[in-house]
């Protein structure tokens, strides 16, 4: 018969132990630690500020999945957050403009917790295949003032360049980023406000949702050979590594054997490391995860399918596909029309 363990596996803060088994085997793993939060994988939850905020500070249930049995004590699951991962495309304005936002994140700082940033930057804003972007130029500024303020540390800020991709359009020509090249200026720019950490990617376009978005659009993903793939990374990670900086590669391709680090995208060391009291998160593996090579460890996701403000063509979990049809066909080249008003939702304040 199996024994039970010697110590609970949830501490005060709900999460589960630092361990890779769920067995808690040494005195490190066995400390009770706090949650780390994914805000959000599924939806840019920054770009619905208001949501977020509420997620964070009202919501029961997503109270409950943070803090644990604390949170009907305390009322609140902000204390319980070690990290708060931001996945962010379009909306980091709302970071440094929304004051609910930001008291929620100075009050995450105050209970000892740490914002980590997971910043996609992908050379394709503007185009039709990211319909509604934030600026990059604007974004660099924006992070220039939040590392100014102390909300973010560039140590805790990576940088992806997610999904490398190419589609044909039906005139024939084709859309794509899949040129190392076009992400030198980023990596200058990032390195210049001290970040190091890199991601990249290759599309995964045999999903479903993806795939027939592109036909009905009329575009075709423009599949690359391995060699190909791997050429274009291993030159991205080439151009990091000139700047003094890290490439992390995803899933995808998972046989690229490279020089930069392979961990996951919510990473229990690298939270823990740059921590900045030191304190360890857990590390155990998250079994959500549908990709069986996924390296991620532990959090809670707060965010929802079907609820993302954006529009981009290539993301699995888009739910504005229909309602932004017409518009991606416009803007595609060939398309009738540029200037369409963006899809109604709650991005930014003016």
């Amino acid at each position: 018969m199996k024994q039970p363990p010697l110590l609970p596996d949830r501490g005060p803060g709900g999460c589960r132990l630092a361990d890779e088994d769920g067995a808690g085997s040494t005195l490190v793993e066995a400390r009770r630690l706090r949650t780390v939060v994914s805000a959000s994988r599924r939806e840019e939850l920054l770009g619905r500020p208001a949501k977020l905020v509420a997620r964070l500070r009202t919501d029961p249930l997503v109270g409950a999945r943070i803090a644990g049995a604390g949170y009907e004590e305390r009322g609140e699951c902000l204390s319980s957050i070690h990290s708060l991962v931001l996945w962010v495309k379009r909306s980091l304005r709302n970071l440094t403009r929304h004051a609910e936002v930001r008291g929620a994140a100075r009050q995450l700082l105050e209970h000892g917790g740490q914002l980590y940033l997971q910043l996609s930057l992908t050379m394709l804003q503007g185009t039709a295949l990211e319909l509604d972007t934030q600026p990059t130029q604007e974004i660099l500024a924006d992070l220039r003032r939040l590392f100014g303020e102390g909300l973010l540390r560039p140590a805790a800020v990576e940088v992806r360049f997610d999904p490398l991709l190419e589609v044909e359009t039906p005139t024939g020509e084709r859309l794509g980023n899949m040129q190392a090249a076009l992400f030198e200026p980023i990596i200058e720019r990032c390195r210049a406000l001290g970040v190091t950490k890199f991601s990249t990617a290759y599309v995964e376009a045999g999903y479903r949702r993806v795939a027939s978005r592109a036909r009905d659009v009329g575009v075709a993903y423009v599949r690359h050979g391995r060699r190909q793939v791997h050429a274009v990374i291993a030159e991205l990670e080439q151009r990091c590594r000139r700047h003094g900086g890290d490439l992390r590669v995803c899933v995808s391709p998972k046989d690229y054997v490279g020089e930069g680090t392979r961990r996951g995208c919510v990473d229990g060391r690298v939270l823990s490391e740059v921590h900045p009291d030191g304190e360890p998160c857990s590390l155990a593996r998250d079994r959500g995860q549908r990709y069986p090579d996924c390296l991620c460890t532990r959090s809670v996701d707060i965010g929802t399918y079907e609820t993302c403000v954006n529009t981009c063509l290539y993301c699995y979990a888009q739910p504005n596909y229909r309602a932004s049809q017409e518009r991606l066909r416009a803007a595609l080249p060939g398309g009738a029309a540029r200037g369409v008003p963006p899809l109604p939702g709650e991005v930014a304040p003016p």
